[in-house]
């Protein structure tokens, strides 16, 4: 009996681990002309994706870009391809490489031009439709003051209401706080946090704590 259990756990587990690894594998790309791949070509990711860029051209209708701005977007794009597509972007990743017109994928995206070059308002406008196309979207936003952090959720804000034409959508609007209502019916928040560039020199008892800290390193 207990040999009868123990071979049916077994199974089970080489069944899940079988699953799993179907769901993760990363196609080769020759893999994808294959007449047995064909319907591998849309998942829920690609409406995703569809709905993020038809939400940021029904923006730009009223916030029109630049093309820096543009591109910005397109690097933001291929950032959140992860939260997406979820688990099935390694099985689809040189497809959507290639529909992105794209050979790599990064995770992260440093913009660094001068002042006025629209990095703040293409943010606000990125943030705004992914909060609107993306299913339970969580986004958290770092500024270097206060008032900056206030002004920015309040862009958000506008930039939501001017594209829905009305506020029944926002659920929760504060200085920290927007919360509306997404294309799916769930709920989607951004958090505005401000936050301090400027660094501090220790205190005489954090300089004390690192001495003691370091107290039992061998000498140089």
């Amino acid at each position: 009996m207990v040999g009868l259990l123990r071979r049916h756990e077994n199974q089970a587990a080489a069944a899940l681990r079988q699953r799993m690894a179907e769901e993760t594998k990363a196609y080769q790309r020759w893999e994808y002309y294959r007449p047995e791949m064909q319907e591998l070509r849309e998942v829920g990711g690609d409406e995703r994706l569809r709905r993020l860029r038809t939400t940021l051209e029904a923006l730009y209708k009223h916030f029109p870009p630049s093309q820096q701005q543009r591109e910005f977007h397109d690097a933001f794009l291929t950032a959140c391809l992860g939260q997406i597509y979820g688990k099935d972007l390694n099985k689809h990743l040189i497809r959507i490489l290639r529909a992105l017109r794209t050979d790599h994928l990064q995770a992260e995206v440093m913009i660094c031009t001068p002042r006025r070059f629209g990095k703040t308002m293409a943010v606000v406008l990125f943030i705004a439709a992914w909060l609107l196309s993306q299913p339970d979207a969580d986004a958290c936003v770092y500024s270097i003051a206060g008032r900056t952090s206030n002004m920015f959720s309040a862009q958000v804000f506008n930039a939501v209401v001017t594209l829905l034409g009305n506020a029944d959508r926002v659920k929760t609007f504060n200085q920290e706080t927007l919360v509306v209502v997404n294309d799916y019916g769930g709920t989607s928040m951004m958090k505005a946090y401000p936050s301090n560039s400027k660094i501090r020199p220790p205190t005489p008892e954090e300089s004390r704590g690192a001495a003691l800290d370091s107290s039992h390193l061998p000498p140089p």
